[in-house]
């Protein structure tokens, strides 16, 4: 696959997490086990809350759980980046980016399942 230009690593709770290119690796630090995770656009970034974990690629949002299970993924939020202001327990919110450079646009989403907030 090829690579883009953003790539991080995070200690969130039990795990060690990698984003780059267009996967996550989540490497759980008590048994040493790794599950990637292939996000079909580049990775943008991690955003970590006490419960759960969001990771944008460069179209959707995922919602990581302690387990590593992917609890869900969004529909398309963007075509060319998406970020998180702000998320808790019900909702998430940010932008994306849908006509670059710099045609961002507001999204409101359901932190439960994903789906679109009017």
């Amino acid at each position: 696959p090829a690579c883009f230009a953003f790539q991080e690593a995070i200690l969130w709770r039990d795990l060690l997490l990698f984003g780059f290119c267009e996967e996550v690796h989540a490497v759980s630090i008590s048994d040493r086990t790794a599950h990637t995770v292939d996000l079909k656009a580049y990775f943008g970034h991690f955003y970590p809350t006490t419960d759960y974990l969001l990771i944008a690629s460069g179209e959707r949002l995922f919602r990581m759980e302690v387990d590593r299970s992917i609890r869900w993924q969004s529909v398309p939020l963007a075509v060319d980046g998406v970020i998180v202001h702000e998320s808790d327990n019900t909702v998430v919110r940010g932008e994306g980016e849908w006509d670059p450079p710099g045609g961002w646009q507001p999204f409101t989403i359901s932190a439960l399942d994903g789906r679109s907030i009017n």
